[in-house]
């Protein structure tokens, strides 16, 4: 009775264990969709990722001349 008992319970564990694990891989899983990359603007003041809803846009000098840098555009809230 013993060995009977001892054979169902590691059958038990066998067939168990993949599923606990399988199961604990689903659940990691993120079910956000990837997002893209953020976007770096290099301004003056140095590079960094813009806010969400700004564009990128070339940035002037007051001559009207190219200044090298990057310039962000909020739209107005």
């Amino acid at each position: 009775m013993r060995i009977a008992t001892l054979l169902v319970t590691s059958a038990i564990l066998i067939v168990g264990a993949p599923i606990d694990e399988a199961a604990a891989q689903f659940k990691k899983r993120n079910r956000e969709p990837p997002r893209g990359p953020t976007p770096i603007a290099c301004t003056s003041t140095g590079c960094a990722p813009i806010p969400a809803g700004c564009r990128i846009e070339t940035g002037f000098s007051q001559e009207g001349m190219l200044s090298g840098y990057d310039a962000v555009v909020c739209p107005v809230r």
